[in-house]
């Protein structure tokens, strides 16, 4: 049974819901522009051995494509919206979502690629965490993925802003605190003294 968004809906051609259905066609234009663009600048771009670390579209692609997909999958969701089909629209928001992430990541850290076990792991847990939210909506699931989430945004941040440099001042404090002697007032002395004048 379709249920959702009937207040607004138009109908044309056929259509119960023309107008959510036809919203989705932006996003397959700037899917096929962001492609265009990517494939543009990928052929322009000159390759210089001597200038760092080549350029990977890829990337770029992987996320043109999903954009494209996105569309057409909540054009999908929008023939008939209901809760069975709700995965076809949110499913690749997940995957746009992750490829971004990743490339701020890799924009902010060139030399470091992300592990891509771990990545198709956190979408898939991801994907997984919204499935029984939907099929099991009651309060204890939603706080434990409201939890799991938060946590997980916060290790993110901290990993992709510092690089761990929180993780390793936080052991060598530890570190410190270990220490036979004085345990508690090494953790105060500074690792190196400044000159005052």
């Amino acid at each position: 049974m379709c249920y959702y968004n009937f207040l607004c809906a138009n109908p044309l051609f056929g259509m119960t819901d023309f107008n959510h259905i036809f919203s989705n066609v932006g996003y397959i234009f700037v899917g096929i522009l962001f492609l265009f663009l990517v494939y543009i600048k990928d052929k322009w771009e000159i390759y210089k051995p001597s200038h760092g670390i080549p350029m990977h579209s890829g990337m770029y692609y992987a996320m043109g494509i999903a954009l494209i997909i996105e569309g057409i999958l909540s054009a999908c969701y929008h023939i008939c919206p209901n809760q069975a089909n709700f995965q076809f629209d949110t499913s690749f928001m997940y995957v746009l979502a992750v490829l971004w992430i990743i490339k701020l990541y890799q924009k902010r850290h060139p030399d470091i690629n992300a592990v891509a076990y771990a990545t198709f792991l956190v979408l898939g847990i991801a994907i997984f965490m919204a499935t029984i939210g939907i099929v099991d909506g009651s309060l204890s699931i939603w706080i434990l993925f409201m939890v799991s989430y938060i946590i997980f945004c916060v290790y993110l941040s901290f990993n992709a802003y510092f690089l761990s440099y929180v993780r390793h001042g936080l052991m060598s404090v530890f570190k410190d605190c270990t220490k036979p002697h004085d345990r508690f007032f090494n953790v105060f002395k500074p690792r190196r003294r400044g000159n005052v004048f």
